[in-house]
């Protein structure tokens, strides 16, 4: 293989990939990968409700594992419940989106040989466009972090998002209705943009709103 950088990642049926890395490769030499071991599996199950008991449509559900970066995206089925392929046991952060619901996010635990169970409750939400909008000194940014934030000061959402110059950063965010402040940051904590919006109803799903660089 050419030189450079490389993931080695192993595969058995029933088990939870398992990747080690990054191992550099250099011309004209044999580097060793050392020893790839695969783990017992373990399983995440969760079922989405409405505040009023009503199975939700079908969310976007996405599983990542904080120690290797790794993304899972699950599968909703009519009634509401997502079942994952076998996972690694560590730790994780969920991430479930949707037109009609409020974008949640939590941390959880995956064991091996276990399969843990989560009832999200949702209340209903309007989800609205969020653009950042570049400014000469902001044209080459290739990482933002956005935050949903409540009145009170709780981060209800945060996510960071990846781009590729010249497009905008977008992000799609559901939120109850109500006051929000909406703000932009770079990964090291520098505040960029930030804005105040209010979600009335249905009529802004979809609404783009601006976040005017600082």
């Amino acid at each position: 293989m050419p030189a450079g950088s490389y993931f080695v990642e192993a595969r058995a049926r029933g088990r939870p990939a398992n990747r080690s890395g990054p191992h550099v490769v250099s011309a004209d030499a044999v580097h060793d990968a050392g020893i790839l071991r695969l783990t017992a599996p373990g399983w995440l199950e969760i079922r989405l409700r409405r505040d009023a008991g009503v199975p939700v449509g079908r969310p976007e559900i996405c599983c990542q594992n904080n120690a290797g970066g790794r993304f899972e995206w699950l599968d909703v089925d009519a009634n509401g419940v997502a079942r994952s392929s076998p996972l690694a046991s560590g730790a994780y952060r969920l991430w479930i989106y949707g037109l009609d619901v409020v974008t949640q996010s939590q941390r959880l635990e995956i064991k091996a040989g276990e399969r843990t169970t989560l009832e999200v409750a949702f209340a209903s939400g309007v989800q609205l466009r969020l653009r950042f909008v570049d400014s000469p000194r902001s044209r080459d940014l290739r990482q933002l972090r956005f935050r949903a934030i409540e009145p009170s000061g709780a981060v209800v959402d945060e996510v960071v998002l990846d781009r590729e110059p010249p497009k905008p950063f977008e992000w799609r965010c559901g939120l109850r209705l109500g006051a929000w402040v909406i703000e932009a940051r770079t990964l090291d904590g520098a505040l960029r943009a930030s804005t105040r919006v209010t979600v009335r109803g249905s009529e802004d799903a979809g609404r783009i709103v601006p976040l005017a660089p600082n």
